[in-house]
């Protein structure tokens, strides 16, 4: 990225780090996030729900989470 832009690596890095910093900043707000051309991606919550084990079959209970999707 920096040979094509004619910048150096630092600058590069730093763009790129931006990036990926309000990418993670909008998803931790909830927020939807769309890279055109790339993909879509946002934070969704599970609800506390019932799982069983399954060497045992003993029922526990899974807690609640926010899960990432594309």
């Amino acid at each position: 990225m920096s040979e094509e832009t004619k910048g150096t690596k630092k600058d590069a890095e730093a763009v790129v780090d931006l990036i990926i910093d309000s990418i993670a900043g909008a998803l931790t707000k909830g927020e939807k996030v769309e890279l055109r051309g790339f993909g879509s991606f946002q934070v969704t919550g599970k609800k506390e729900r019932q799982g069983r084990n399954p060497r045992t079959g003993e029922t526990l209970t899974i807690a609640a989470r926010n899960r990432g999707g594309v």
